[in-house]
Parts: C-alpha cells; sequence; structure tokens
C-alpha cells in the first residue's frame, strides 16, 4: 500500500484516541477515590470518541488519494487505455512509458 496524507493522518488519530482512551480508563479507576477525575475521564473519552470518528471520516478520502497514485496517468480519455486491456502501461502516452 501506499502512503497518503490522509492514510497518514488517520493512523496519527486512531493512535490519539487509543492513548485518550487509556488515560480515560486510568482516570475512572482513580475516581473512586476523586471526584474530579470522574470529570477528566469522560473529557478525555470524548476526546478519543471525536478522534475515532475523525479517523473514520478520513478512511474513504485516503482510498480515493491511494488510487490516484496508483493511476496516475489516467487523466483524459486519450489516456485510457484499449478495452481489455490488462498489462500496466498499455495505452499510456509514448513519453510516459519511458524506454521499453
Amino acid at each position: 500500500m501506499h502512503r497518503t496524507p490522509s492514510g497518514d493522518r488517520r493512523q496519527a488519530l486512531k493512535k490519539t484516541a487509543r492513548e485518550l482512551a487509556r488515560n480515560a480508563r486510568a482516570l475512572q479507576k482513580a475516581a473512586q477515590h476523586l471526584p474530579a477525575a470522574r470529570q477528566e475521564a469522560k473529557r478525555l473519552q470524548g476526546e478519543a470518541e471525536a478522534a475515532l470518528a475523525e479517523a473514520e471520516a478520513l478512511k474513504l478520502q485516503a482510498r480515493v488519494q491511494q488510487l490516484l497514485v496508483l493511476r496516475p496517468f489516467r487523466i483524459n480519455a486519450e489516456s485510457a487505455p484499449a478495452a481489455g486491456c490488462q498489462a500496466f502501461g498499455e495505452g499510456l502516452p509514448s513519453d510516459a512509458r519511458g524506454a521499453q
């Protein structure tokens, strides 16, 4: 798989969400003794859920960017391969194929 900006952002958001959820669980344990910890745990849990939701929203955008990386030469109709072509490079402009 190719790296894309959206994919990298999605991974970072998921990592942040895991860290926030872990901190929220620790604060929930401390909330038995400290009432203020319960509020902080709820806030962290909300941030974790928001980060996960944003990461899921970026999933489609990352896939689209990945497709653009895989098919950079298909820009217009004249560069599209002929019907039934399976080989990579067929139907590309001659200067895009390189020395073959």
